[in-house]
């Protein structure tokens, strides 16, 4: 098999996830469907294309709109015709570079751009919608691909998007945890801590918190200790999923915080607490969530004992 074969294939396959990703856009939605399995299928091999599609306002989006341009003075009508379509399929981030052609010399050049403008803002709206589904989907199968290649892109999904493309964002970098840098993981932690802040409903909140369990950076400590403190949250679940987070990061603070949550007058937290301890302490030590703060005295008494070996403090310790 030759290298000019190779070269071939590898530039076919490319193409190919390139229409994959254009689909994405379809009306119909059983095309979006393939479009997106196809992607999937491919991995980590369809991950430069699904990066390049991620790109706003890529050198390489400008070379295409050049190109496109300069067959708008064709001699063949319908050649001018496609341009003009081609121009109008690669969406409103083909507006800013597209500015620059409104006053060409050529008056058809000058008609044909303005007209293109004029139906791209026209559909500004409805394309900031489909591209927030679109770059949601393609957000998605870069943490399903697991290539580390993905993380830059995903950092800035993460950093500016929609809230639900940063949501995404925030679990596809959990899935590629192996492959973050720490400083990759305290940037990841401190952004999804900026989104929580702002997130609306327990359920998103939750899904947040998970993803801070996936990066174990202590940055999340703080914030996650608080929430659990605080008694004015009432939403059980919201806390357990802090517990988890505080679990997985193992810090002293955060695994003290856990075994003072065996106080805790919810049973359904005392539970969670007593699930993740028992994990990391290898025992339960007889700890029951059902029983009382006097009948589990013992048992509280021994996680803490643990804790005091574990981390070389003793209890009194700030």
């Amino acid at each position: 098999m030759n290298l000019l074969f190779l070269f071939g294939f590898a530039f076919l396959q490319e193409d190919e996830f390139s229409r994959a990703i254009g689909e994405l856009r379809s009306k119909d939605a059983s095309k979006r469907a393939a479009a997106e399995d196809r992607l999937r299928t491919a991995g980590a091999k369809g991950v430069p294309a699904i990066l390049q599609a991620l790109e706003e306002n890529s050198s390489a989006l400008r070379e295409r709109v050049k190109a496109e341009v300069s067959h708008l003075s064709d001699r063949d009508w319908s050649r001018r015709n496609d341009a003009m379509k081609a121009l109008l399929r690669l969406g409103r981030g083909a507006l800013p570079p597209l500015l620059e052609y409104e006053a060409a010399g050529d008056p058809e050049v000058a008609w044909r751009v303005k007209a293109v403008i004029a139906e791209l803002r026209g559909r500004e709206v409805e394309e900031e919608r489909e591209d927030q589904d679109r770059k949601h989907i393609l957000v998605r199968l870069l943490g399903e691909a697991g290539d580390g290649a993905a993380i830059p892109a995903l950092l800035r999904a993460l950093s500016d998007g929609g809230a639900e493309v940063r949501m995404v964002a925030a679990e596809a970098m959990a899935s590629l945890r192996e492959h973050l840098g720490p400083a990759q993981a305290e940037e990841a932690t401190e952004l999804v801590l900026e989104l929580l802040s702002t997130m609306e409903g327990a359920i998103a909140k939750s899904r947040l918190i998970r993803t801070l369990a996936a990066y174990r950076s202590t940055l999340c400590v703080a914030p996650l200790v608080l929430l659990l403190q605080d008694r004015s949250e009432r939403n059980v679940h919201l806390k357990s999923a802090a517990i988890g987070a505080l679990a997985a990061g193992g810090s002293a603070t955060a695994v003290r915080t856990i075994v003072e949550t065996l106080g805790h007058e919810e049973p359904y937290l005392r539970h969670a607490a007593a699930q993740h301890l028992g994990a990391l302490a290898g025992d339960d030590f007889g700890f029951d969530a059902r029983r009382s703060a006097e009948e589990n005295r013992e048992s509280v008494a021994r996680f803490r004992e643990w804790w005091e070996k574990k981390y070389g403090l003793t209890w009194r310790d700030p």
